[in-house]
């Protein structure tokens, strides 16, 4: 607003009329003013300059300027707020940016979450712990690699509490797909110090390798190398080196004795003498995963009767992830309730330096029935989607009702296998009618119900009831 139409505004005030008005009245005088003001100021149009006109008619020239002067500071406070507020979130963005430098590649762990959500049903707490621990474990990894000032970052692994069949080994899985990194999976109670009766320690790194390679071409696309060649290798070495491996049944590696100690004196006391075998296993797989750069031979090769393979390069695990799961029954009930300590574990009949290299501790419940049903349709991967598809592709619909969900999710649980044992209950009332229908081309639909489940009657081949809403 120009100094000319200013005082052109001011001339036109009628100060007796603001005078005389009520004090609620002036007040809403001047707000009407002001308002006509700020309205001008952000439009700068004819009719704005018009509404300032009409509406100082009752207001006084003092009272104008500094209405005026009182708009004019809330705007350049209001400016200057919203470039300060610009300026943070610049910097805030900046930050990331420099951390997403160090740790790029690696997903949030929220976006980590979201993913095994797809696969995972439940056991929240577990997948955010894991999500976190991913994202923080590699995080470090380029940490590392990036740091000039001579301070690394140390690892965490982590442990992972819960009954058969509750889900560690899909969840560990499923982390890594969504990470893109190697995965191995091995059952403690197979391995051995030694390597003549068992598996050796060295081996799971042999499972770890293989998975590597074969994700050379995904991960490096046209950069990979042809097989065979050393460049490949340095590639697989690469990749395996930031792998995450999968230990189960690490309980079954304490002592019989302290497993089933009813009173925690006993439990130390055996603790202390342990099994040999076990503490010889916990021993070397100590040594592989505190992170020291471990030979690895050939698979069987310590087994005189197996047949020789070549050897490995040594593999540094400094930041392989290692993730041990196991029951420990007694500790859970019904599933990890977050309450378990590292003494806990310690005094179950493991070696304080290897419960001392994984201190992260969390857990998955039991299966409940309803949490089975959801397992079997919900996720991206479900057995149900599977089967249907499977039957579809060769021109048969599949449907289950919801009752012969919950009788498959009854026998699992009774049966003490969890969401393992799923695939094993449809594979039994389906597998006649795998073998019949390639060679009957009369069978378009087939209904199981809780009945077929239950061993009273057969699958439903074209049925001619409606399909219901019960039918999945």
């Amino acid at each position: 607003m120009t100094n000319t139409q200013i005082d052109e505004v001011v001339r036109s005030a009628e100060a007796d009329s603001y005078s005389s008005a009520s004090l609620t009245e002036q007040r809403r005088l001047a707000a009407e003013f002001k308002q006509a003001y700020e309205g001008y100021q952000n439009s700068g149009t004819g009719a704005a300059l018009e509404a300032v006109r009409e509406a100082s008619k009752f207001i006084p020239v003092e009272l104008q300027h500094r209405l005026m002067k009182e708009l004019t500071e809330e705007r350049e406070k209001a400016r200057m707020d919203a470039e300060e507020k610009r300026r943070k979130i610049a910097e805030a963005k900046e930050r990331k940016l420099e951390a997403k430098l160090l740790t790029r590649e690696v997903p949030i762990p929220a976006d980590i979450k979201a993913k095994l959500d797809e696969y995972v049903i439940g056991q929240e707490q577990a997948k955010r712990t894991l999500s976190v621990a991913a994202y923080t474990h590699y995080g470090r990894v380029k940490l590392n690699k990036n740091q000039s000032d001579g301070m690394e970052q140390h690892k965490s692994n982590v442990l992972l509490l819960g009954p058969t069949g509750c889900g560690k080994t899909l969840t560990c899985s499923k982390l890594a797909k969504v990470l893109g990194v190697p995965f191995a999976v091995a059952d403690a109670t197979e391995l051995t110090p030694d390597g003549y009766v068992g598996g050796d320690v060295a081996d799971i790194l042999k499972k770890l390798w293989d998975k590597a390679e074969g994700l050379v071409d995904q991960v490096y696309g046209p950069k990979a190398y042809s097989e065979g060649t050393p460049e490949r290798a340095k590639q697989t070495k690469e990749l395996c080196e930031k792998g995450i491996v999968f230990i189960d049944e690490v309980d079954k590696l304490c002592s019989a004795g302290a497993q089933s100690a009813k009173n925690q004196r006993d439990r130390k006391n055996y603790a202390i003498g342990g099994s040999i075998k076990g503490l010889g296993v916990q021993q070397a797989l100590l040594k592989m995963v505190e992170g020291t750069i471990k030979e690895s031979q050939s698979q069987g090769q310590s087994n005189p009767f197996a047949a020789p393979q070549a050897a490995l390069p040594d593999i540094d695990t400094k930041n392989i992830l290692f993730i041990v799961g196991g029951a420990f029954s007694g500790l859970t009930r019904d599933g990890y309730d977050g309450h378990v300590t590292p003494d806990d574990i310690v005094d179950y009949g493991m070696m304080p330096e290897f419960v001392g290299r994984f201190p992260i501790i969390t857990g998955l419940q039991a299966l409940d029935k309803p949490t089975l049903c959801k397992i079997l349709t919900e996720p991206k991967d479900a057995l149900i989607k599977q089967y249907k598809q499977l039957f579809k592709a060769q021109g048969v619909t599949l449907y289950f009702h919801k009752e012969a969900l919950e009788a498959m999710a009854a026998i699992a649980i009774e049966r003490n296998t969890g969401a393992r044992g799923l695939k094993g209950i449809i594979e039994g009332v389906i597998t006649d009618l795998q073998f019949e229908i390639p060679s009957n081309w009369d069978i378009e639909t087939v209904v199981i119900t809780k009945s077929v489940i239950d061993g009273e009657a057969r699958p439903a081949i074209n049925p001619k009831c409606k399909i219901s809403e019960n039918w999945v």
